[in-house]
């Protein structure tokens, strides 16, 4: 069982604004089912969808060290969860996959030790409009914000988004240690992420 103390507070809270931005892309793509998408639109949607990532992420690190803590198993949370290191969420992945012992499965885990470079792959295009990218300029040039204005690179955002998905899940189903009691230890990815996955199809 999960412990209590602040942990609460801090999954609820992140819970909200996850819930936000998945709701957000949700609409977006029910849109994009109905008709066309605006650049704000698919911009919109490149950010909240990083958000999501970045959340869901934290939490699901963040509740799997409280799990794992609870039975005395503290140092790898105090590595990851330290909010006064503020360790991105790309490095605490790489911090979990490293250090956490694992079921050796070599031909499988090579393909998802690719999951480092995939959410750096990811983060690279919000990042290019939240650290403020030429986006629409007039002429033949087109930056690398503009280009991701369309529905095929949308498509090819989502298609990241699922197979770091399929990433966290066999990392975490792969886990020598099985803190969850007749469980898969992915069902907290499941729970995350699983209803927004759906929408990609």
């Amino acid at each position: 069982m999960m412990r209590k103390a602040n942990n609460d507070t801090i999954i609820k809270e992140s819970l909200m604004v996850l819930d936000l931005h998945k709701d957000r892309c949700k609409k977006i793509l029910d849109k994009k089912e109905r008709g066309t998408l605006t650049g704000k639109e698919l911009i919109d949607f490149y950010i909240s969808l990083h958000i999501t990532l970045e959340v869901g992420i934290n939490m699901v690190l963040r509740s799997f060290m409280f799990i794992t803590s609870s039975d005395g198993n503290t140092s790898l949370y105090k590595k990851i969860d330290d909010s006064t290191e503020r360790i991105s969420f790309i490095d605490k992945i790489a911090m979990f996959i490293y250090t956490v012992p694992k079921i050796n499965i070599k031909s499988e885990y090579d393909k998802h030790l690719k999951i480092i470079q995939r959410l750096k792959d990811f983060s690279r295009n919000r990042n290019l409009f939240i650290h403020g990218s030429s986006i629409y300029i007039k002429g033949e040039h087109k930056s690398n914000a503009k280009m991701l204005l369309s529905i095929t690179e949308m498509k090819k955002q989502t298609k990241l988004f699922e197979d770091i998905f399929n990433d966290l899940i066999f990392h975490f189903d792969n886990l020598k240690y099985q803190p969850a009691k007749n469980k898969k230890n992915s069902f907290m990815i499941e729970y995350v992420f699983g209803d927004l996955i759906k929408k990609f199809k």
